[in-house]
């Protein structure tokens, strides 16, 4: 279904993509959009799902519902010889779906986990600076929307990337080094200096960067022991203290999907009751 120019654009990525899509077609999710989105992505890059995909009729539309639209333009792309469309309106649709299936999909499976945000944010960041070269405006845009949204690259959760095991061993050592030595005044200062509209800035770190002594407050904040960073790293899984740790920050979840997704959850059961606005705020407040 692709056609040259993307796949010169994801000959890089394909493979990756593919093992992420597969494995998380693999697991249970919380609406049929969400699968319904992988399955499409899956057809995007020629690949073929395992079961039987049917192309759903469109449904309602909202701007809150960034879904529809990502799943609705790959649709029109795969079948975008039964559709009368411009060579300006093929070329806006290929980029659409191409930061979809390049950008959107992992960071929107992955959004839920804690301990994983803060390692895709920054690898985000980068593949978007790195992506100026394929396409500089939809680069520039995206980077300038979300460099308001990067909350897991701080002091205070950065942390988070110790337990991810899609960080090396050695850039956790480096972390556990700057949280011991790094002090937050001095992250401060080097922040002021760069300038902050920049993406480059993010090219050349890594999770180490953003930590420092004030990141050890977090395991205070939950009472959480913290005696697993005088280990070496490679200890960890046997650690006591690590696991502890492990198991309680695998269950955190981000608060921004969570609220979403009870907010739909309280309008489809208010529509189910009444339609008066009052009632529906009645619901919220007991949410």
């Amino acid at each position: 279904m692709v056609d040259d120019i993307v796949a010169k654009v994801l000959m890089k990525d394909k493979h990756d993509l593919l093992t992420f899509i597969n494995n998380y077609l693999q697991i249970s999710h919380p609406r049929d959009d969400y699968k319904e989105l992988l399955e499409f992505s899956l057809i995007f890059l020629d690949d073929t799902p395992n079961h039987i995909t049917h192309f759903k009729r469109p449904g309602a539309m909202h701007h809150a519902r960034w879904m529809a639209k990502a799943i609705y333009s790959l649709k029109i792309f795969l079948f975008r010889s039964e559709f009368k469309l411009t060579a300006r309106e093929t070329k806006n649709l290929r980029e659409i779906c191409i930061f979809v299936v390049l950008f959107y999909i992992k960071a929107w499976f992955t959004s839920t986990s804690a301990i994983l945000a803060p390692k895709e944010d920054l690898e985000l960041m980068q593949k978007l600076n790195l992506y100026q070269e394929q396409n500089l405006p939809v680069s520039l845009a995206a980077i300038k929307k979300l460099s308001d949204h990067l909350w897991y690259l701080n002091e205070d959760l950065a942390v988070f990337a110790l337990f991810d095991k899609n960080v090396s061993v050695e850039i956790k050592r480096q972390m556990v080094e700057s949280m011991k030595s790094q002090e937050e005044t001095i992250i401060i200062e080097k922040r002021r200096k760069e300038d902050r509209n920049s993406s480059e800035i993010f090219l050349n770190k890594n999770m180490s960067d953003f930590v420092s002594k004030q990141s050890m407050k977090l395991f205070d904040k939950f009472d959480l022991p913290y005696d697993f960073l005088d280990k070496d790293v490679l200890m960890w899984p046997d650690n006591e203290s690590y696991k502890e740790n492990l198991d309680f920050f695998e269950k955190l979840k981000v608060a921004n999907d969570v609220a979403e997704r009870g907010v739909a959850l309280v309008e489809e059961y208010n529509r189910c009751l009444t339609k008066y606005e009052e009632q529906f705020q009645y619901l919220l407040q007991v949410k």
